[in-house]
């Protein structure tokens, strides 16, 4: 699907349907609901799990909105330096948990990982990625972000 952000007009429609879902103050939050868990031949719940950008600019209608949801804890998974650098602390939810505590060093171990993870795939994406300009031309900038450097 192509998309002309500069469409407003089609921006608003997608945004106001599923699976995103209307959250006045958060942006890009989208429901999970339907989807294959990984195991046997689960799904997700609809409406059951969410994903969204920061929280900062809620407003209480958006606070509201969470609780309608039935939205009872989010995961922050920014890291503390993220949060920091660009003053944007989850604000308080009443009524809603908020986990924090992803350390710079928890990141920096799941960055090792992605790395170890994609190992044994790293000859055929290597294959893969190298017909495509944008990489070929920039092979050490694909390596750094392929293994998370």
């Amino acid at each position: 699907m192509s998309l002309h952000i500069s469409d407003s007009t089609s921006v608003s429609g997608l945004l106001s349907s599923p699976p995103f879902v209307v959250v006045p103050g958060v942006i890009n939050i989208r429901a999970f609901g339907g989807t294959p868990s990984g195991s046997s031949n689960t799904r997700i719940k609809p409406l059951h799990v969410f994903r969204s950008g920061e929280l900062t600019r809620i407003d209480a209608t958006g606070k509201s909105k969470l609780r309608e949801l039935g939205i009872t804890t989010i995961f922050d998974l920014r890291s503390d330096s993220e949060i920091a650098q660009y003053s944007s602390a989850t604000p308080e939810l009443p009524g809603i948990r908020v986990l924090l505590g992803v350390s710079d060093a928890d990141i920096a171990q799941d960055y090792a990982l992605s790395a170890i993870g994609v190992a044994p795939a790293f000859q055929v994406l290597e294959a893969r990625f190298r017909t495509v300009p944008a990489f070929r031309e920039n092979w050490e900038g694909a390596v750094n972000m392929g293994t998370a450097r």
